[in-house]
């Protein structure tokens, strides 16, 4: 297969599948990414079997007044046009399918061109972002004026390039309901694509050490927490759990692998948890496994929220767990309850501070269980969330596709207004 993939997330499940894999199965891709440089320009290279594009937008620059906001509106606009023509010489060269990753605007793009050339149009949805915008409003983040409104017209926008993709990859079995219930998405043209580890990553999990900056927590009966501290995560609920652990083992000790904004430090000051605490800013993937093997168990707790946004992910801090052999204890996420309902490699609890408490004190307090479990988990990751498993399955969208088995999209929503009022 010959596929353009226009890509933007800094995570490494596509990556891994599309540069990793793919070129090994015999495909042909094409790779587009945006980044910022010093000048506009688009870079073309060829490594490892795959054709990159790498379009430079130059950085905004820092003069203050009218002529530096005019400048920077001047090369965003340059940016936007090199997307364009790019964008129309990669349709014209007739992919067998032509992809682009959670961007609008791109998507419109990506639509139009492929359209255009009768090429085939798939639209991966990792996160429903404006959603989640709409939860950081709702929690009382400041926003600009009409936000609000804004984030609603991006929504269906979004809807117009859903309904004409002839493939949409949702990265979950909860959000591709979603799509079927709230954007009226055909589910016969939904390929679940959730996230997973490299082959690399999981074997350095069963066979690494322990890295020097957490050593001190092996010997003692450690709870991790990996991911962001973002509002819509809820910290205070993470450091509520933690000071109910401790007065359930007070020889618990914790770490947290994060970006710690000064509002979170705020919020972490003065708790009692504070000096048991371990705290390590993001690293590289490759770091995360010998980090994270000093703890007894992983956590992944989420409050609910009105837009669906956290029960619809696939949380990869999940997969990284399981995959070094830590049991995980989670929020009701669909993917996470799946997940750890089919491995034994964790539970689910409600998501209050008590009763996950509970549930992570269960595997502090016996290392048996949390051996065993973690090993189920682990056993789980191989044979289902890998690179090269996740690869067969995607490839397997892409064969029904081209061989017709899709129905086809409505006819193209580009030319039907009553999509946009929708």
């Amino acid at each position: 297969m010959r596929l353009v993939i226009w890509h933007t997330d800094p995570y490494p499940t596509a990556p891994g599948v599309y540069l990793g894999c793919f070129p090994g199965m015999g495909h042909d891709v094409t790779w587009v990414v945006s980044e910022e440089g010093e000048r506009g320009e688009i870079l073309e290279r060829r490594e490892a079997g795959v054709r990159h594009f790498e379009i430079r937008r130059r950085r905004d620059i820092v003069h203050r007044g009218p002529l530096g906001a005019l400048a920077n509106r001047w090369s965003k606009l340059k940016g936007f046009v090199h997307k364009v023509r790019l964008m129309e010489r990669l349709a014209r060269e007739r992919p067998d399918v032509l992809q682009v990753r959670d961007n609008v605007t791109e998507g419109l793009l990506g639509l139009c061109a492929a359209r255009r050339h009768g090429v085939r149009f798939a639209y991966q949805l990792d996160h429903p972002h404006f959603e989640g915008g709409l939860v950081n409003l709702d929690l009382g983040e400041r926003g600009r004026v009409f936000e609000r409104l804004v984030l609603r017209a991006w929504i269906r926008l979004r809807r117009v390039v859903l309904h004409g993709a002839d493939v949409v990859f949702p990265i979950s079995v909860a959000l591709g309901e979603i799509l079927r219930d709230r954007e009226g998405v055909d589910p016969r043209r939904m390929v679940t694509f959730p996230v997973g580890v490299s082959r690399a990553t999981w074997e350095h999990g069963g066979s690494g050490g322990v890295d020097p900056r957490t050593a001190a927590l092996a010997e003692t009966p450690a709870v991790c927490y990996l991911g962001t501290l973002e509002t819509r995560r809820d910290p205070d609920l993470i450091f509520r759990i933690f000071e109910e652990v401790a007065q359930r083992l007070p020889e618990s000790r914790f770490l947290i692998v994060s970006r710690m904004t000064d509002a979170v430090r705020e919020r972490l000051r003065g708790r009692s948890i504070a000096e048991r605490l371990v705290f390590i800013p993001f690293v590289p993937y490759e770091e995360v496994p010998g980090l994270i093997r000093a703890a007894r168990v992983g956590i992944y707790s989420l409050p609910d929220d009105s837009y669906g946004v956290n029960w619809s992910c696939s949380p990869l801090k999940v997969v990284e767990y399981m995959s070094v052999g830590l049991p995980v204890v989670s929020s009701r996420v669909r993917d996470a309850v799946e997940a750890l309902a089919e491995s034994g490699g964790g539970v689910c609890a409600d998501s209050e501070p008590i009763a996950f408490a509970e549930a992570i004190a269960g595997y502090l307090r016996d290392p048996d269980r949390a051996r065993r479990d973690g090993a189920r988990g682990r056993a789980w990751v191989e044979s289902h969330r890998l690179f090269d498993v996740l690869a067969i399955q995607v490839e397997a969208g892409y064969r029904q596709l081209l061989e017709g088995r899709m129905p086809a999209p409505a006819d193209s929503p580009l030319l039907r207004t009553d999509m946009l009022a929708r």
